[in-house]
């Protein structure tokens, strides 16, 4: 019988690299309280982090709580993403702060790969 030691275990964390269709059952997978739903914060393999929210009190498109979604709303950011600042609903001091509305769901796919894919 092989054992497997805990030092065995892999150096780096489970991840996932999205493509539009896994980013499209992330945002639809999550069950709604009432007509609200509410997504876990994504973590990137790289550490950068942010929230990614799509419903119908929202900026996105359609703004329903099933897509397929062409847009989302991103705030929370762990660090200024440039590509970002044009969807910044009002520039805050600090972009990280910022709500970030109707961004196009094949930006956010982008920048979870570039920062190593989503950690599962």
């Amino acid at each position: 019988m092989l054992h497997v030691r805990s030092s065995d275990a892999p150096l780096f964390p489970l991840t996932h690299f999205e493509t539009l269709g896994s980013f499209q059952r992330f945002l639809n997978g999550w069950k709604c309280d009432r007509r609200c739903k509410v997504l876990p914060r994504i973590i990137c393999l790289d550490g950068f982090s942010f929230s990614v929210q799509a419903s119908d009190f929202h900026g996105c498109h359609p703004q329903s709580l099933i897509g397929p979604y062409l847009t989302v709303e991103v705030a929370g950011l762990s660090e200024e993403v440039d590509v970002l600042l044009p969807f910044m609903v009002a520039e805050p001091v600090d972009p990280t702060e910022g709500i970030y509305r109707y961004v196009p769901v094949e930006t956010v796919v982008d920048l979870i790969n570039y920062h190593g894919g989503r950690m599962l």
